[in-house]
């Protein structure tokens, strides 16, 4: 190894990719997200578009399906609503409003969920008829009461989800409960979506920020641009969990530009693009062999000292060797091969994956072995290596089994 600060893929036969995951091949673009965790700033919007709740009041902080959640309460009443429109909605491509919601049997009346509207009744929205099926609106005051879909049972955690689009003239609106579409679903005849840019977004209401108010609690609640597919729904009920930025993130789609906004480029050293990717996913990886690699100049984004975490898809189709999947170079004056920052590697024989890291100085390189890998199958392997730098280390690995 040289002794530059360069941030580089090893020499190995394997096909590499690093993929984000966010808004992979969905059809939906997330603008709201309200996972109430933080008590001092419950409107909090985790999509990254600042569509923070503008009034929030009587609205206390419980335990949600996951982490923390907000119970409201109709008698107090509760309050909570984004108010002058979304930023990034129109739903004019569609709309996807999804949430989870724990009924309380104290309700009185209609539960609302969640609702847009200009101020009146009604555009979109989800609530929990008296009889705690799902009724709802599709962007005008066209009620629909969904009494073959399921009732929603008090003091559960129960997802539910409504997608909405224009179809030949109108809108179809289609429910989900827990990820599967109710048997009212779906609901034709809607007309064409209207401009929703500058409708106020209301939790735990039905309509206006005034009516039809929820008893009961709400985590997760989400608003899509555009429609998520059932499958999308479904993978709502068990969501990935928000990563923090990525300091570095190569999909090799046609290069080797990073896409985590820190200008961390690679150059390309002889590697080859391929169109086989993992699960089909489209797009590039590469094939990296005889010498083949990326480069990436140092940056002091990339001097990770306190905790890491290293995730990629890699595909062994050569020789069974010593097959490095990423490593920064070793510290100048440094006498130990491995003596560099960080590096991730599958060994040669039991094919363990290897994550080593120098601890400050020269000769003072820490070691953890990982789990083997099965059997050098030519499928794509997921592998993450989150690191404390501290002693406690966790290697893992997952893998797709072709049929």
């Amino acid at each position: 190894m040289n002794k530059y600060d360069q941030f580089y893929s090893l020499l190995a036969t394997i096909l590499f990719g690093i993929f984000s995951l966010a808004n992979a091949g969905a059809q939906g673009i997330l603008v709201a997200h309200y996972e109430f965790e933080d008590p001092a700033d419950l409107g909090h919007d985790s999509s990254g578009l600042g569509n923070h709740a503008d009034e929030i009041s009587n609205v206390e902080q419980v335990e949600g399906q996951f982490g923390q959640g907000v119970y409201f309460d109709e008698t107090l009443p509760s309050l909570f609503n984004k108010n002058g429109g979304l930023a990034g909605f129109t739903g004019k491509p569609g709309v996807t409003l999804a949430a989870w919601v724990k009924l309380d049997e104290a309700t009185t009346g209609f539960d609302g969920i969640i609702s847009q509207d200009a101020g009146g009744c009604c555009d979109n929205r989800i609530l929990l008829h008296p009889n705690h099926n799902v009724f709802i609106n599709l962007s005008e005051h066209d009620d629909r009461n969904l009494t073959a879909g399921p009732v929603i049972e008090f003091d559960e955690w129960t997802h539910i989800a409504m997608t909405g689009e224009d179809v030949d003239g109108g809108a179809v609106a289609r429910v989900y409960v827990n990820g599967v579409e109710v048997e009212d679903s779906p609901q034709e005849g809607f007309p064409e979506m209207d401009d929703g840019s500058e409708w106020n977004l209301y939790l735990g209401v039905g309509e206006s920020g005034t009516a039809h108010r929820l008893t009961g609690a709400l985590d997760d609640v989400r608003v899509y641009e555009g429609t998520l597919t059932p499958e999308e729904i479904e993978g709502l009920l068990n969501p990935i969990p928000e990563l923090p930025p990525f300091v570095g993130a190569w999909e090799f789609d046609g290069d080797a530009s990073d896409s985590s906004g820190n200008g961390n480029d690679g150059e390309l050293v002889d590697a080859v693009f391929s169109d086989d990717t993992p699960r089909g996913a489209g797009g590039n990886s590469l094939l990296l062999e005889n010498g083949a690699h990326v480069l990436v100049e140092h940056s002091e984004s990339l001097n990770i000292t306190d905790a890491i975490s290293i995730a990629a898809w890699v595909k062994p189709v050569g020789e069974i060797a010593w097959d490095g999947v990423l490593a920064k170079n070793p510290s100048e004056g440094s006498n130990d091969n491995h003596a560099g920052n960080y590096e991730l590697r599958i060994e040669n024989g039991g094919r363990h994956l290897h994550f080593l890291h120098q601890q400050g100085g020269a000769n003072d390189t820490a070691f953890q072995q990982g789990t083997s890998t099965s059997s050098h199958k030519k499928v794509y392997r997921s592998i993450d290596c989150a690191n404390g730098m501290n002693g406690r280390y966790r290697i893992a690995r997952t893998e797709r089994r072709d049929s």
